[in-house]
C-alpha cells in the first residue's frame, strides 16, 4: 500500500503477534488505528493507537489529568514539583454559569502570579491533557508567564504551572511489576557549522516547526536569534521539552537504571492503579548512584513508542521486544478470562 496509507506501528506488530499465536484481529479500515483481539472462545482485548485493554478505564483517566496525578502521588509520598492547575476565564465563566459552587475551587490569572512568587522562576507551563510535549513553555517572567497563558488559553481551557526541574530526563516503562526500558532523552539541539542560520539549522528537522513560539524563547534564553548563525561546532537547544515527537533523541539506559529509581517508578503505577505506564523523571543529581536524587514529572497510561522506533535499528529491535511482551500479557488477560 502507498506510504500515506501504511498501517501504524502496533497495528504492524500486532498483526504478526496474532498471526503466530493463532489470535483474531479486527482492527478499524479507514486508519488501522484501533480494533480488538479475540482469542478461539471469542474472549476479546480492544485497543486505540497505544491504549490497551490492561489499566482499569479510572487509573488512565488520572493519569491522563497531571494535575490529579502530581495530587494523588504527592498524597502517598512520591517526589512531584509543587504544582498549580489554572483555568482559562472563559471555563470559569462557563462553570460560574452552571455551578456557582464550585467557581471558588479555580485558579485564574491572580492565582499564576501567587504560586509564581511564592515557587520563583522558571516555571513550566503545559496543558493539563497535553502529550508528546505539545504547547510545553518554560517561563521566564511574570510578563512571560501571562504572556504565555493567554496563548495557551486560546486552545487548552485548563494549564498547569510547574516549578521547574533540571536535570537527566528519563522515561521509564514499567508493565506490572517489570522494567520494559528505560531512555534517557535529550532536548531537540542543532550543530553549528560556522555558515547556516539557526532558521536553517532547524529547518533540517522534520519535527520542529519553525513557527514554534518556543523556539524563539529556547534561542533568547541561549542569546541566539533565528537570523543567527553559530560557530562551527557549537550545539543550540532548540526547545524546553526533550520529547522525540518535537524532534528529541533518546538513548537506553536500562541497565543503569538504579534500583531507588527502578522501585519508585514501579510503586507510582502501582499507586494510581497502572499495570502498563511510562513514568517520566527528572534526575536532579547521581552523586550517589545508589540513592539519586530524581522528581517524578507525570505518568502516561499509554506510551507511544513510534518514535522511538524510528531512531535506528537498535531502537526498532528495543521496541518490538516491548510490544512482543505487552501483547503477551493482553493474550495471558484473554486466557485467564476463560
Amino acid at each position: 500500500m502507498p506510504a500515506s496509507k501504511a498501517k501504524p506501528l502496533v497495528s504492524r506488530l500486532l498483526a504478526d503477534y496474532c498471526e503466530r499465536h493463532d489470535l483474531s484481529l479486527v482492527i478499524d479500515q479507514a486508519l488501522g488505528h484501533a480494533g480488538y483481539i479475540a482469542n478461539k472462545a471469542g474472549k476479546r482485548s480492544f485497543f486505540v493507537g497505544t491504549r490497551f485493554d490492561l489499566n482499569p478505564l479510572g487509573a488512565s483517566e488520572i493519569a491522563r489529568d497531571k494535575a490529579y496525578t502530581a495530587e494523588f502521588l504527592r498524597r502517598d509520598g512520591f517526589p512531584v514539583p509543587d504544582s498549580l492547575l489554572i483555568s482559562s476565564p472563559s471555563s470559569i465563566a462557563i462553570l460560574s454559569a452552571r455551578q456557582p459552587g464550585y467557581t471558588d475551587a479555580l485558579m485564574g490569572f491572580q492565582a499564576a502570579e501567587r504560586f509564581a512568587d511564592k515557587v520563583g522562576f522558571p516555571l513550566f507551563a503545559k496543558p493539563n491533557d497535553g502529550k508528546e510535549g505539545f504547547d510545553v513553555f518554560k517561563v521566564r517572567s511574570q510578563a512571560e508567564l501571562t504572556s504565555i497563558l493567554t496563548n495557551l488559553f486560546q486552545h487548552h481551557d485548563r494549564v498547569l504551572l510547574q516549578q521547574a526541574v533540571t536535570g537527566r530526563d528519563l522515561r521509564v516503562l514499567v508493565l506490572g511489576n517489570k522494567i520494559l526500558c528505560a531512555i534517557e532523552r535529550t532536548a531537540p539541539e542543532v550543530i553549528g557549522d560556522g555558515r547556516s542560520t539557526l532558521a536553517e539549522l532547524a529547518g533540517g528537522i522534520n519535527q520542529i516547526d519553525p513557527k514554534d513560539p518556543r523556539l524563539v524563547l529556547a534561542l533568547e534564553e541561549q542569546g541566539y536569534a533565528l537570523s543567527d548563525v553559530p560557530a562551527a561546532g557549537v550545539a543550540v537547544t532548540l526547545l524546553p521539552t526533550a520529547n522525540l515527537s518535537s524532534g528529541g533523541d533518546a538513548r537506553d539506559v536500562t541497565q543503569n537504571l538504579p534500583k531507588a529509581i527502578t522501585d519508585t517508578a514501579i510503586a507510582s503505577g502501582k499507586a494510581l492503579g497502572l499495570s502498563y505506564f511510562g513514568a517520566d523523571l527528572i534526575v536532579e543529581s547521581d552523586k550517589d548512584a545508589s540513592a539519586p536524587d530524581f522528581t517524578i514529572l507525570e505518568l502516561n497510561a499509554a506510551p507511544g513508542l513510534s518514535m522511538l522506533h524510528r531512531l535506528g535499528p537498535e531502537h526498532a529491535e528495543m521496541v518490538e521486544g516491548i510490544y512482543e511482551q505487552i501483547f503477551e500479557a493482553l493474550r495471558q488477560t484473554l486466557e485467564a478470562a476463560d
